[in-house]
């Protein structure tokens, strides 16, 4: 692409989309020292102290205003400002759509460090065995329980077409032929390009195979 074609691609990108905006606002990215996640296009008042700033971005990135470096960055990630000085505003730094501001928590106690606001895995969850829930009544498990002793062919496509007053839907054929659609597997091979209806969708082909743990018998592509 030509110089030229890049800016107006750039121009295009950049355009106004038509929301309301004083003259004062601009669309600023925002990114984290200790976080993966950044936030894009966040509309940010030229006449805004910096020290109103760290506040605003606080409620963001869960860094508290006064841990809180702040570098401007323009557009295409050059270094603009190393510093951002608290008692001056942020028009001072005449920063444009597109600019991006980069938040650097210098809390070693921050609760952005070590991924505590990003990754779930490091949040203990509450386990409960089967045992225990058995115990408990007003279950979905107890429930359907109940449900398959009156009803042994009892499903939750059946009991949702009854409270609606509908005829229960067919009942699925089991297959108990362990080469079901080997005919339609064999024409299939991993790798290739496939397109799954409905919505045609597009993709490769992962696993052709049988015997496949918690599906009913026969291939799967």
């Amino acid at each position: 692409m030509t110089t030229y074609g890049m800016k107006e691609l750039r121009e295009y990108v950049m355009a106004p989309t038509g929301q309301n905006r004083s003259e004062s606002t601009v669309l600023i990215h925002v990114s984290h020292s200790n976080l993966q996640a950044k936030f894009f296009e966040l509309r940010l008042d030229l006449h805004m102290t910096i020290d109103s700033l760290k506040v605003k971005l606080s409620t963001h990135v869960g860094t508290n205003p006064s841990a809180q470096i702040l570098q401007l960055l323009d557009d295409q990630g050059n270094l603009l400002c190393g510093t951002m000085e608290d008692g001056r505003k942020l028009g001072y730094y005449s920063p444009h759509d597109g600019c991006s501001i980069h938040v650097i928590d210098t809390d070693p106690q921050s609760m952005s460090v070590g991924g505590w606001l990003e990754n779930t895995d490091l949040v203990d969850k509450y386990m409960m065995s089967d045992t225990q829930y058995d115990k408990r009544e007003n279950t979905f498990r107890s429930w359907k329980q109940g449900k398959l002793k009156e009803d042994p062919t009892w499903t939750l496509q059946k009991e949702i077409a009854k409270n609606k007053g509908e005829a229960p839907p067919p009942v699925k054929e089991v297959t108990t032929d362990a080469d079901a659609f080997v005919s339609d597997a064999a024409s299939v091979t991993v790798g290739g390009r496939v397109s799954v209806e409905p919505g045609d969708r597009r993709g490769e082909v992962k696993f052709v195979g049988r015997d496949v743990s918690g599906l009913p018998l026969g291939w799967w592509v």
